[in-house]
């Protein structure tokens, strides 16, 4: 019997004394949401249902502790818990019921949204994230079906962030943070961090925002690909295709554009400071018309030399982000060549550039990469470990070269340490990206 039909037969039962379960809203991997009315109150709620598993212990534990964190955010742009319970097998969370419908729905229905439009709703979507984060919550599943659109008396959106059952807390003694090698969120939202598995900062949602923004401008999200697999790998090592690209029939705002590709930086340390810093920097936008050049603040950086080359700024007139030192630095490239003929595409691109490039046949020591900003590898797995462990130990970003359909070779060197993966044939627009992060990454000793 399938989970549908095993809630659909909880329609009519009150719960409490008080709650009679209408109509399912939706059904997730693990309980049901359902329309309710309060017969005591006599007002219309939403009620998540949950089949008490005395084996499954950790679904129990998440549910009660999805309650908590609701309870503990109290902003009008998040859904606000009312009561939870536990009744004949049955856990259920009460909640604030929203007459409205998904993002997901409202943006596929009425695409394209106004810019001004967008600009309200995400607004919106970052004062949840600015209160949560406060609170110490991180979402980790931030997408158009967890954002619930309705409408005021006046006409007016009201956004409302729906579902933290998979939220974590930015606590050492949270057991729910992730683990090593478990992946959880949707692989279209997920951040590069959260692809790998990472430990999660604040940062990760506001990738998860800018992939959003990227669903509203584009009518898709912003890597597409036939498995969850290749949509990771994308988020991983693919720089996104600007909306205004993708759909250019469409004015796409390139206020909203610069922003949106901003929140979509591989590094947790380039994308916007907070969700506030986000919040005034698209409230500045909205003030200016959308269309009037914004600057776009550098990333906050905890250490390190500041100065012209750490600077970085957007100006939005071109229709995207341009990096002012990195980008027109095109630093100093050591490959190592042995064992592709695509290498020599890469190396004739790297030339193109211009700055210095070196080419050798075998992984230098350590002590030979100081004067080099950029490590470029190819070869086989025990040359590629040798050329990863030199340049971690000089503080030098090594990027590996491998077939772009090889995701064994994507995960290997992931696993090895590499600070990016260049598919081959190398696309020459996407490697001066992987190489301008890279000189940025070393010239912050950030290069691991």
């Amino acid at each position: 019997m399938s989970r549908e039909i095993v809630f659909r037969s909880l329609q009519g039962r009150t719960l409490m004394g008080r709650y009679r379960l209408g109509d399912v809203l939706g059904v997730g991997g693990y309980g049901a949401v359902f329309a309710a009315e309060d017969e005591l109150l006599r007002r219309d709620v939403a009620i998540k249902v949950l089949r008490h598993d005395p084996e499954d212990e950790d679904n129990s534990g998440r549910f009660l502790r999805e309650a908590r964190v609701l309870a503990r955010i109290q902003h009008p742009n998040v859904v606000q818990v009312i009561d939870f319970g536990r009744e004949d097998g049955l856990l259920f969370l009460v909640m604030e019921r929203v007459h409205g419908v998904s993002l997901s729905r409202l943006a596929l229905d009425r695409f394209p949204l106004p810019a001004s439009r967008v600009a309200d709703i995400g607004i919106q979507v970052l004062r949840a994230l600015e209160e949560a984060h406060t609170r110490g919550v991180i979402h980790r599943d931030l997408k158009p079906d967890n954002v619930l659109v309705a409408r005021t008396r006046e006409g007016a959106d009201l956004v409302k962030v729906v579902d933290f059952g998979t939220a974590i807390l930015e606590e050492p003694d949270d057991s729910f943070r992730t683990r090593e090698g478990l992946l959880i969120g949707t692989p279209s939202y997920m951040s590069p961090e959260q692809c790998r598995s990472k430990e999660l900062d604040a940062r990760s949602d506001l990738y998860a925002f800018g992939c959003l923004l990227y669903f509203l401008l584009a009518g898709r999200p912003p890597f597409r690909a036939e498995n969850a697999l290749d949509v990771m790998v994308a988020h991983l090592y693919h720089d996104p295709e600007p909306p205004s690209r993708v759909v250019p029939e469409v004015r796409v705002s390139p206020a909203l554009e610069a922003l949106t590709l901003w929140c979509l930086a591989k590094l947790p340390l380039e994308r916007p400071p907070s969700a506030s810093a986000l919040r005034a920097e698209l409230e500045n936008a909205v003030s200016r018309g959308l269309f009037t050049p914004i600057h776009v603040p550098g990333p906050v950086r905890t250490g390190g030399r500041k100065g012209p080359r750490g600077a970085r700024s957007a100006r939005i007139a071109t229709g995207g982000p341009t990096f002012d030192g990195a980008e027109e630095d095109p630093g100093a490239v050591l490959v190592v060549a042995t064992d592709h003929a695509d290498t020599d595409q890469v190396i004739e691109t790297l030339r193109a550039r211009g700055g210095r490039v070196e080419v050798v046949s075998s992984p230098p020591s350590s002590d030979t990469l100081d004067p080099f900003d950029v490590l470029v590898l190819d070869g086989t797995p025990e040359t590629l470990q040798e050329g990863i462990r030199a340049g971690r130990a000089r503080g030098v970003p090594a990027l590996v070269c491998g077939p772009e359909d090889d995701l064994a070779a994507m995960a290997s060197a992931l696993e090895a340490g590499a600070y990016d993966f260049i598919p081959l044939p190398v696309n020459p627009r996407a490697l001066a990206r992987s190489i301008a992060r890279a000189v940025r990454a070393r010239r912050r000793g950030n290069a691991s």
